[in-house]
């Protein structure tokens, strides 16, 4: 037989445990949930969603981008091309009739072709990408609002010539740096070349790149995100060599999507990790001298913050927030990082001057408010409540018992 007073303290544990559990299991369960919408990348059984597996899921991203002026997807068929914001024919070493989708279909190019080339792979698209690799040489188109069209030489190979002809009504005029302005369009657009013989004879250039050397194609889109005189700095920043990467992040139902365009192709950058309001960046290159990085996102990846409220570091340190997009594309060796974010209709673009290189870790947060930062404080301070009422109502019970038992 149990004494009175044994019986007394397993009531006392069992009421202990009963009330943790009441008070509790609320907690956790909110916890559970604000967990969930941190790590967007993870299922339930641990898996991983960041390969964007679920095409649904892939989708709704892509819609996304695509309304907000970022990116979208291409398809292919028979030979042709078609995405959102470019449309195009191709064949071995060869696009035709490249043209851009805007409120009207604009022809740019009639065809871009590489002498002597032969495929070493089949055409293939990446998400916004398509990719034409060939002996000596590879071929990249974008679909995005700028068109972007690039022609790489292969490391160690001998020159490959490239020969541009532009559509009726258009032509080339000599700028600076080896950049190239198409003029007869209402609004601009350029054909850079690095590492290279040029020759222009009318609406055609014939190139002549060697080793490591690149023809590239961008346009200032009529519809670009951030508006047109913002897009004017930029694109004409990524010509002249003073942009080398971007990122772009689109986020739906806590699934996200990521496409990368490489300018100079100097910086490796990659989403490290999504947390609620704050994204992590690996930025690295094997040059040292500090180089400008773009990185587009939607409102949803940054937990639908104003722009008031962003703020970017770098390695855990904050950054300089400049006044004005020039501020940090004019950034010198020797100068300190800093930012500037472009705020358009879709979401938000940033460029960051990272001022040396090796590896290093950028973050874009969401600023919490005073209010903001009480909510979210509300896990653990509840926990400690939960803790301390649950003693004190046992050493209640326990006293009382006590009492009774006495009196019995």
């Amino acid at each position: 037989m149990m004494s009175n007073r044994t019986k007394i303290a397993l009531r006392y544990i069992a009421s202990l445990f009963l009330i943790g559990a009441i008070i509790f299991m609320p907690a956790m369960a909110l916890a559970s949930e604000i967990s969930d919408a941190d790590d967007p990348g993870t299922n339930k059984d641990g898996t991983s969603e960041n390969d964007m597996d679920d095409k649904q899921m892939a989708s709704s991203c892509t819609e996304k981008a695509e309304n907000a002026n970022m990116f979208g997807v291409f398809n292919t068929e028979n030979g042709m091309v078609d995405g959102r914001f470019v449309a195009f024919d191709y064949a071995d070493g060869a696009l035709f009739n490249y043209t851009l989708k805007t409120e009207e279909d604009i022809l740019i190019i009639s065809s871009l072709t590489i002498e002597n080339f032969e495929p070493t792979t089949e055409p293939k698209t990446s998400g916004a990408m398509f990719m034409m690799n060939g002996t000596g040489s590879r071929i990249m188109a974008h679909n995005n609002p700028t068109g972007m069209i690039q022609v790489t030489a292969n490391k160690d190979d001998q020159s490959v010539v490239i020969i541009l002809e532009l559509a009726n009504g258009l032509a080339l005029e000599k700028r600076s740096n080896g950049t190239y302005e198409v003029v007869g369009l209402t609004d601009r657009a350029y054909v850079r070349v690095g590492g290279a013989e040029v020759v222009i004879k009318g609406s055609s250039i014939e190139v002549e790149i060697g080793s490591e050397g690149h023809l590239m194609f961008i346009s200032v889109p009529v519809n670009g995100y951030g508006g047109n005189e913002y897009r004017y700095k930029y694109t004409e920043s990524v010509m002249n060599g003073s942009i080398d990467s971007e990122l772009d992040i689109v986020t739906s139902n806590g699934k996200y999507l990521t496409q990368k365009f490489n300018y100079q192709g100097k910086v490796q950058m990659k989403l490290r990790s999504m947390e609620q309001n704050r994204l992590k960046i690996m930025v690295s290159s094997e040059e040292h001298k500090g180089k400008v990085v773009g990185i587009g996102l939607d409102k949803e990846s940054i937990g639908n913050a104003k722009k008031n409220q962003l703020q970017v570091k770098l390695d855990g340190e904050l950054l300089i927030e400049a006044s004005g997009a020039q501020d940090v594309l004019g950034a010198k060796q020797g100068d300190e990082g800093s930012y500037y974010i472009e705020e358009h209709s879709g979401g938000y673009h940033a460029m960051v001057y990272v001022p040396e290189f090796s590896e290093h870790e950028l973050i874009i947060e969401k600023i919490s408010s005073v209010e903001e930062d009480s909510s979210t404080a509300f896990i653990p301070d509840l926990s400690i409540i939960g803790v301390i009422i649950a003693i004190i109502v046992g050493l209640m019970i326990f006293t009382w018992r006590k009492k009774t038992c006495e009196r019995e």
